[in-house]
């Protein structure tokens, strides 16, 4: 993982530990480092909010993002997709 990689999955660690809005993420997860992607999607799979949950299972190019991940991601990555897509798309 390269210097700038790290920091990124960082800054959502750091500053969106707990976030209760989507909407925060919605930058974050318009990237094409994977591994930030990754991490953006472990953190939303926690969302509670009824709102934000609906929000989430709108956005089908999310959706397909994930399914294209699934092809390459590793197997911690596959399920952490597993369980996004089952509660948000299932």
């Amino acid at each position: 993982m390269d210097f700038e990689t790290y920091n990124k999955i960082e800054y959502v660690r750091i500053n969106f530990p707990r976030s209760e809005t989507y909407e925060e993420y919605e930058k974050m997860i318009d990237t094409d480092d994977d591994e930030l992607f990754d991490t953006c999607i472990d953190s939303l799979r926690s969302f509670s909010n009824v709102e934000n949950a609906y929000a989430i299972s709108q956005k089908t190019k999310l959706k397909h993002r994930i399914e294209q991940r699934l092809n390459t991601a590793d197997n911690v990555s596959k399920a952490i997709y597993g369980a996004f897509m089952d509660r948000f798309f299932g």
